[in-house]
């Protein structure tokens, strides 16, 4: 079928794909996965052959919700923004790009995101669910927050009028310790990952951020991350009752 979009296109910064690319995939496989991470021009003749006509490009997960350090995470926004939106200007009608942003600082993550929208051209937000933080790590930034609402972030989605994708990412090392050390079969994307951000999706959708800012566009792959959306009864927990 021709003519396709498609989503959660991930990308990374050259300078750091190969790096990241050793936490998601064995030694053997970690290079050839960086090396794709960090082609994007590569792509086109693959989405030919596949009938895809866009890329919808993001930074690849955890991105800058995986950096402690707030002014890091900043730069690495930035960073990752000015650059997709130069390979997004080189190939107008192949790519489109979600931006990243910090969620260290709900009105610094509101003012890059505006800068990323309205001056870079790109078509929505990407973020890696909770934001790490904290000396260790273990500190989790969750978007229900009442920080990221009033006339900050959260407004500034409903302003825009871009979507916000809620993608999943691995857990703090404490949850990690914990939870999946003796499992680690479990971790990722056979049960953390939805696991992990259908609560964060459930604290947002239950704390009344909808209900403030009803223009609110969210999107979450992976067939729901265990959620899905019901016209009639709302957010429905897969295989539980109205939330």
């Amino acid at each position: 079928m021709k003519g396709k979009v498609i989503l959660e296109e991930a990308f990374n910064l050259p300078r750091l794909a190969a790096e990241e690319a050793k936490k998601y995939a064995s030694a053997s496989a970690a290079g050839l996965l960086g090396k794709a991470l960090a082609d994007i021009d590569g792509r086109i003749a693959q989405m030919d052959e596949a009938g895809v006509e866009m890329q919808v490009l993001s930074l690849t997960s955890p991105g800058c919700q995986g950096e402690i350090d707030p002014v890091a995470a900043h730069a690495m926004a930035v960073d990752s923004n000015d650059y997709i939106a130069e390979k997004v200007r080189a190939n107008p009608s192949r790519f489109a790009a979600f931006a990243s942003v910090s969620m260290h600082d709900p009105q610094q993550a509101a003012d890059e995101l505006t800068r990323a929208v309205l001056e870079l051209g790109c078509v929505g937000v990407m973020l890696n669910d909770f934001q790490s933080s904290g000396a260790d790590g273990n500190t989790m930034l969750f978007y229900d927050d009442p920080s990221y609402d009033g006339q900050i972030f959260w407004a500034t989605v409903e302003k825009l009028a871009v979507p916000v994708y809620m993608h999943p990412r691995l857990p703090s090392p404490l949850i990690y310790e914990q939870l999946y050390a003796k499992r680690r079969w479990l971790v990722a994307s056979s049960w953390g990952f939805a696991n992990q951000l259908s609560i964060h999706i459930l604290g947002i959708a239950t704390s009344g951020v909808f209900d403030r800012f009803p223009g609110i566009q969210m999107v979450f792959g992976h067939l729901g991350e265990h959620v899905c959306v019901d016209s009639q009864r709302g957010f429905v927990l897969t295989g539980l009752d109205t939330v």
